[in-house]
């Protein structure tokens, strides 16, 4: 992906910098097969990207920001959906990189409070 359209779809809530180092640090293909297969799963006869829905049966956490570029929250939201016990938050002018940047407090104090809504925190052992 060019970098014109990294900063213009991927980290366009983030500022020049961060976005420029966010390009340079993380922007890597692991896998041109794994990336066909999630972005084309429709013409992938062996369905390796299929998920079944109805064996995930813990809770699952979906986020979307709502300055996202590369997918409309309306994706992450009907995700969530799918799911028996399936909860979609949104996030604040976060884009596509949310856990990166500005929106990562706001990410983190939605992820810490659906583990203690489904009582997923450990005890610590003395």
């Amino acid at each position: 992906m060019s970098w014109g359209m990294w900063r213009r779809f991927v980290a366009n809530a983030h500022d020049e910098h961060s976005a420029r180092e966010l390009y340079d640090a993380h922007l890597r293909c692991d896998s041109g097969r794994a990336y066909c297969e999630l972005g084309f799963y429709f013409l992938d006869r062996g369905r390796a990207a299929r998920i079944d829905y109805g064996a995930v049966t813990g809770p699952v956490l979906v986020t979307g920001g709502t300055q996202d570029r590369m997918i409309s929250t309306e994706v992450p939201r009907q995700t969530a959906a799918r799911y028996a016990n399936g909860k979609f938050v949104e996030v604040c002018s976060a884009d596509h990189m949310q856990i990166f940047g500005p929106s990562l407090a706001e990410v983190l104090d939605h992820i810490d409070q659906w583990i203690d809504e489904n009582n997923l925190a450990t005890q610590s052992h003395p």
